[in-house]
């Protein structure tokens, strides 16, 4: 019966995630249409960081605050 259960689970994931990864594709051709993602003085944007941890620049809005207010729900 765990089985069962265990990958009817499974299953309804898998076509969960397949349905937000078809929604993200869609968007991202979207996207790609407009055109490349330009500041107001027409220069590319620089590349978005490869970490969250790695920036911790003055604009960023996340404290351990809100991070706490989360976990306590």
């Amino acid at each position: 019966m765990l089985k069962t259960l265990k990958g009817r689970a499974n299953h309804e994931d898998k076509r969960k995630l397949e349905a937000i990864r078809r929604t993200y594709t869609s968007r991202i051709d979207e996207l790609d249409q407009i055109g490349p993602a330009q500041s107001s003085e027409g220069k590319e944007l620089p590349a978005r960081p490869e970490s969250l941890e790695l920036y911790s620049g003055p604009t960023s809005r996340s404290t351990d605050d809100e991070f706490e207010d989360y976990d306590n729900g």
